[in-house]
């Protein structure tokens, strides 16, 4: 195919929205990552900076949303963004059917002691899709289509491939794959790269051209003796770029930045990433790239 293929991030910080001067260089919104070509707009977790989203998508015919999980900090610009009323296309949500299913906990989520304004006011029921991981999600004339079957997509030059993994706490996370003729990029946040998870993410990520990952931690910090983050459910900078190299992606982008962690403290990781894989680059807000 020969579209350009977009990216850009709209919001790289984690667990908690954040501002102060010095987080102005990479900033302080929480996770949503928009994918775009031709008619197509892809936005993957819609944390506060999918609020900024809205200008990007005039000329786009339909939108999916992708969430990897319901935790806060991932889905709290959702309705803010739905409710704009300069989005007046069909726009189709997935994210995570785990446990008690995703249309129930998203609607509990803006139920009346959350939010002045009812989920059925902005979202239907037929635009909401659960998934378990294992699926391949394509369009059939702008209609999602959910296919578990293997190999189905080597007939297809756009899908999105999803898998769970189970290293973040409480239920798991989904990561996502695009695929657009012969490029592809991963998102994979807030992932713990322990010994069982990274074997299978070695060959999910395996080729891809980007892969944002998350890397909220550095090695103190996951590894402190007072406060350790290991088994926080999230990843160190270092682990990502083990999981870059094994895989042989094209590019690392560095992502969930902790809500602590100022610009150069930023800096200094990615600095420090290079030197273990070359082509790692920290994610920053209105940060483009394309493909």
């Amino acid at each position: 195919m020969g579209q350009n293929l977009r990216v850009k991030f709209l919001g790289v910080r984690g667990s908690y929205p954040v501002c102060s001067r010095e987080f102005l260089r990479f900033g302080g919104n929480t996770p949503s990552v928009l994918l775009e070509f031709e008619d197509t707009a892809i936005i993957f977790d819609a944390g506060t900076g999918i609020i900024n989203a809205v200008k990007e998508l005039k000329n786009k015919d339909f939108i999916w949303i992708f969430l990897s999980h319901l935790h806060q900090d991932h889905i709290e610009g959702y309705p803010f963004f739905i409710l704009n009323e300069e989005i007046r296309r069909k726009i189709d949500t997935f994210g995570p059917n785990f446990r008690k299913g995703f249309f129930r906990i998203l609607s509990t989520y803006f139920s009346y002691s959350f939010s002045p304004i009812p989920f059925k006011r902005f979202m239907k029921r037929e635009s909401i899709f659960g998934l378990n991981g294992g699926e391949i999600i394509f369009t059939d004339d702008n209609t999602p289509q959910i296919l578990r079957r293997k190999n189905v997509h080597t007939k297809r030059s756009f899908y999105v491939e999803s898998i769970k993994m189970d290293s973040h706490p409480n239920d798991g996370v989904l990561v996502y794959k695009t695929f657009l003729g012969n490029r592809s990029i991963v998102y994979a946040t807030d992932v713990e790269l322990n010994n069982n998870v990274i074997k299978i993410m070695i060959e999910f990520c395996r080729n891809a051209d980007i892969l944002i990952h998350d890397s909220q931690y550095t090695d103190e910090e996951y590894f402190s003796n007072a406060n350790p983050k290991k088994g926080f459910g999230h990843s160190t900078w270092r682990l990502a770029c083990e999981l870059a190299k094994k895989s042989e992606v094209k590019r690392l982008i560095l992502f969930h930045h902790d809500p602590f962690h100022s610009d150069g403290e930023i800096e200094k990781i990615e600095r420090e990433a290079k030197k273990v894989f070359s082509n790692s680059y920290a994610a920053y807000e209105n940060m483009e790239m394309e493909l």
